[in-house]
Formats: structure tokens, sequence, C-alpha cells
């Protein structure tokens, strides 16, 4: 394998999955999709319950009560996401990890 130069430091990220059929918070199972999409009363509210207080839990394992107000060090969570999913459903993911206190992201393509 290829060695790399960068020595940037790892961050640590809680790891959230969407797929055509289910979302994860760290390879558990929250909420079931059908064909990408999650219930509609979720797209209105711009939430999905059951993510946020999966999210929070993770938040609160993690960080506990400690305010974390440096941008370089804010919570991260990692989202890999089906490369056909749709845009209102990563949207209201998103939206509810911000909600959870994830307001920093990266995106991740799952290959077919």
């Amino acid at each position: 394998l290829p060695e790399s130069s960068a020595r940037a430091p790892f961050k640590a990220a809680v790891g959230l999955t969407i797929t055509n059929s289910v979302i994860e918070v760290e390879e558990a199972t929250v909420v079931a999709l059908t064909n990408g999409k999650a219930d509609p009363a979720h797209y209105e509210a711009i939430r999905i319950p059951e993510l946020v207080e999966a999210l929070k839990k993770e938040y609160e394992e993690r960080y506990g009560e400690q305010a974390i107000v440096r941008v370089e060090e804010d919570p991260i969570v990692v989202v890999q996401c089906d490369r056909e999913l749709d845009y209102k459903t990563l949207f209201v993911g998103l939206k509810s990890a911000a909600e959870a206190g994830f307001f920093r992201y990266r995106l991740a393509i799952l290959k077919a």
C-alpha cells in the first residue's frame, strides 16, 4: 500500500449511514426507509425524532455536558449515503444531526 505523508491528527466522528432502506447511527438501525424515503411527517417537521434522539445519545456519551465552542473541535458526523438517495432525505438527516449538536459533517458516498 502507498504511504501517506499527511500528519493531520485523526478527529473522532460519529458514523451516520443513510441507504435506500435504513438510517443507522454507529451501525445500529434507527429508522427504516422505503425506497430512500422517510415518513412524510418527517419532511414536514424537517426532523426525524428517532435520529435526533440516537445522535443526542452519542453526543452525550462522547462529550457529556462539556460545551465545545472552538470550530476545529466541534463534534463531527460522517454521513455515508447511497448515491441515489433523495436529497430531501439527506437534508432532513443533516438537520436532525444539527439539532442533536452535530453542526459539522463530512459526506461519503457508498459504492453501488
